[in-house]
């Protein structure tokens, strides 16, 4: 078990799950717990579950009892309750009374119904002891169930309850006595000499009759079940990546991020080799079996490009099955069909271009030519067929976005949001985007390297071409004078500033006579909480640049619409907007039409830093004016979008977004400002392990004023990334006996890395490795260097 210690202090995001390498997944009984280790009056720490919310709470916690006095306030303790252990099934916790008694907690999931473990009490004193062992589970059924209470079996004294058809049962050796007061709890007396120790083993078992889970519960408390749990600890911690960076809260919180991730992992049937991986797996959060069951993809491909940074490479395998899942989901037409995500009109929408990328970073560390050969045709048709088919052959015009929630931002797209009062509405389809942009270069590039290793010359030159192409169609995104990359008209290929804001009251015809300096797209907004819009339609009247008439007519029933707004953004650019007709509006309805605003920036305007090949004028105007980690406004992070033009909405909550800032970041780091990413790694860190502290689980975005979380605990693109740290000190893990290593460490401190055997430090530009053979290498060397255990390297 990898060796922690995190107390109520500490960051703290401790799940128990059945363990996805070791069982099978049932949505219909997945029990999840999760550790509390804040103070409470009754307990030093618990275990809590709602049992997919068929229960209220179910809580579990251990006691201490001397001279019948109950040990849980925190004076009582010479070490608080501290987390030593942790893999996705297990849970190992020490703490030390002032008495001189020493205790050591150990909890498994060894099924999805079944919790088991040992309590070890051991007298470190210079007298003997009596002591009593409390374990109590207090539950609160949902609806008409029953509490758990104390009964008697043959010989055994049991604590068992029942809420929506689970029938728990507490079952402890050493033969406890069954008490109420203050809760149900089983009790057992010890007698401690100086120097001994006793344990007393337990199993809670939740299966859907009294009799069943009272023989499986007498079934654990065995100690077969110990070595069952040896075998999980084991396992998972020959995985697990343990970093020392100089701050123990990075090393405890790249440890729970690494053990989280693993906690989503399923295998709904031990004969398919697929492995997919759930967004949500909580106490409080069931996983829709229907949903499951059909297959959901329940992952996006940007929530597995972060996954990534968190997993690899001590889990390529899993990762692999994962991305060859996606692959086969990708149908005739080259779409990835996204089940998270719809667009406007109900159909579904294409994942993002992220997909060679994946399979290029997994090539690179499993060197698996095979698996590129296989996935290849598929690469050439998600990209060819599923993006670029969109477009003209001569990529005239980019591609587009379906809908704003392909990008997985909140806040940062209201612009182009419609579900919020703060949301303008635009609509994303009129849109150039340079995030999409930047994906497509990068993708492109991915697909010729992949070419390029399967030797395939012709393909190899034709993505080059089209990489460059967009590349520079990208540049030309770049608005010199807010120094950031920025949204564009479709048609236009500009971002005209505003020239026309009109609100007002609903009128039967609205003459503006308004010519426009540049043609210009118009947005209408309707206000109205009436339902009366089936029989509304709203007409736009003027011209074009030729002079040509345009005449652009809605039934407002057929607008996207939410929030009382409902949104109309003009198929055409007008160089004269003559009139707006309304018919069948209420006195009291309201509108405001406005040009359509492209200038407004969010933190995707910034992913042509992670894509590359930016101009240095370029690059550098952007670090100065947007990524300047000493700024205050990004004192916890790049936030989601900023002031632009114009003033931001009122009401709207600003937020930073964990897996948009890695991105960012990584970007930089490539591109070799490693001081502007050390620091805004620096303030990203500070917020996942505030949310750690605070709120005990990883979220993906944080309010900037408040500081709250946003989105769903322990959500895999709010992991702490890993792999970020290890690039921004120069260090890519291959495998235990292969090692990459560039330019120098420009952390302050060390940064020592032991993963299988595996011993690395960097300190500046000096390396040291241990590799499992024995081997040793030292260097000075800020040249890319890949070294083996067999002494060989290799320039880069």
């Amino acid at each position: 078990m990898e060796q922690l210690s995190v107390d109520g202090f500490g960051p703290n995001a401790f799940i128990l799950a059945p363990d996805g390498e070791f069982s099978v997944f049932d949505p219909d009984n997945d029990q999840i717990w999760a550790l509390s280790l804040e103070y409470s009056d009754v307990s030093p720490f618990q275990l809590c579950t709602t049992y997919q919310l068929r229960a209220r709470s179910m809580r579990v916690f251990p006691n201490i009892i001397v001279g019948h006095r109950r040990l849980t306030h925190p004076d009582d303790f010479s070490l608080r309750p501290t987390v030593t252990g942790y893999t996705p099934s297990t849970l190992e916790l020490n703490y030390a009374l002032n008495n001189g008694l020493h205790v050591r907690f150990c909890c498994f999931i060894a099924a999805q119904d079944l919790l088991a473990g040992r309590i070890t009490i051991h007298n470190t004193g210079s007298e003997a002891i009596d002591v009593d062992c409390e374990l109590a589970a207090i539950l609160i059924p949902m609806g008409k169930g029953v509490p758990t209470h104390p009964e008697k079996i043959n010989s055994n004294q049991i604590l068992c309850g029942e809420t929506e058809q689970i029938f728990p049962v507490l079952f402890m050796s050493g033969g406890p006595v069954a008490t109420t007061n203050p809760y149900p709890a089983l009790c057992s007396e010890l007698h401690l000499e100086p120097g001994q120790s006793e344990h007393r083993q337990w199993a809670l078992v939740s299966k859907t009759s009294q009799q069943e889970s009272l023989a499986a519960a007498r079934e654990l408390v065995s100690p077969d079940l110990l070595q069952v749990a040896q075998t999980h600890t084991k396992a998972h911690a020959s995985q697990i990546v343990s970093i020392n960076t100089g701050n123990p809260d990075w090393d405890s919180t790249f440890t729970l991020a690494q053990v989280n991730a693993l906690t989503h992992l399923v295998y709904p049937d031990p004969k398919d080799h697929q492995t997919p991986f759930i967004r949500t797996r909580l106490p409080d959060q069931p996983v829709p079996a229907e949903e499951f069951n059909a297959g959901l993809n329940d992952l996006t491909l940007l929530d597995i490009l972060h996954l990534f940074q968190v997993l690899l490479p001590s889990h390529p395998d899993h990762l692999t099955r994962l991305v060859e899942h996606y692959l086969d989901q990708v149908d005739d037409q080259g779409c990835l069909p996204s089940s998270i995500y719809r667009g406007i009109s109900g159909r579904q929408i294409n994942e993002c271009p992220l997909l060679a990328q994946l399979c290029l970073t997994l090539y690179e560390i499993n060197d698996d030519a095979d698996f590129l050969a296989k996935a290849f045709p598929t690469l050439q048709r998600f990209f060819d067929v599923g993006w670029l088919a969109q477009v003209d052959p001569n990529l005239e015009a980019l591609p587009h976005w379906a809908t704003p929630a392909q990008l997985q931002l909140e806040s940062g797209l209201f612009n182009f949001d419609i579900w919020e009062e703060t949301g303008n509405g635009v609509d994303i389809r009129t849109a150039e985007s340079p995030a999409l942009a930047a994906m497509l270069v990068r993708e492109a590039s991915a697909i010729e390297k992949i070419a390029r290793a399967l030797g395939d010359q012709s393909a190899r030159a034709r993505y080059g071409k089209i990489a460059k192409k967009i590349h520079e169609k990208l540049l030309l995104m770049y608005d010199s004078e807010r120094q950031i990359f920025s949204y564009r008209d479709r048609q236009s290929h500009l971002a005209p500033a505003r020239e026309l804001y009109y609100p007002g009251r609903v009128q039967p015809t609205l003459n503006i006579n308004k010519h426009f300096i540049l043609p210009q797209r118009l947005h209408l907004k309707l206000i109205s909480n009436a339902r009366h819009d089936r029989n509304c339609w709203v007409r736009i009247e003027g011209s074009d640049a030729n002079g040509e008439k345009i005449v652009e007519g809605r039934q407002v029933s057929d607008l996207p619409r939410a929030a009382g707004h409902a949104h109309f953004t003009s198929q055409h650019l007008y160089s004269v907007l003559d009139s707006v007709v309304f018919e069948g509006f209420q006195q009291n309805d309201r509108f405001l039409i406005e040009t359509a605003d492209y200038t407004q920036a969010d933190i995707s305007c910034l992913l042509p830093v992670w894509s590359g090949g930016l101009q240095k004028e370029q690059l550098t105007a952007i670090i100065a004016n947007h990524l300047d980690w000493q700024d205050p406004d990004l004192a916890t992070g790049i936030p989601e979008t900023w002031r632009g033009v114009h003033p931001l909405p009122e009401g709207l909550h600003q937020q930073v977004n964990i897996q948009w800032n890695t991105l960012i970041i990584e970007g930089l780091v490539k591109a070799g400002h490693s001081e502007q990413a050390i620091g805004l790694f620096t303030n990203l860190m500070a917020t996942i392990i505030h949310g750690l502290k605070n709120y005990n689980g990883f979220y993906p975005s944080f309010d900037i004023e408040t500081g709250l979380p946003q989105g769903q605990t322990n959500a895999i693109h709010g992991l702490a990334p890993l792999g970020l740290c290890l690039q921004i000190a120069g260090i890519k893990l291959h495998s235990p006996d292969r090692v990459a290593i560039w330019g120098s460490n420009p952390f302050p401190w060390p940064i020592e890395v032991r993963w299988q055997g595996l011993w690395l430090c960097r300190e500046s530009n000096q390396t040291q490795i241990i590799f499992p053979d024995g081997t040793h290498y030292h260097s000075q060397a800020e040249k890319p260097l890949v070294i083996t255990s067999s002494r060989g390297q290799v320039s880069r």
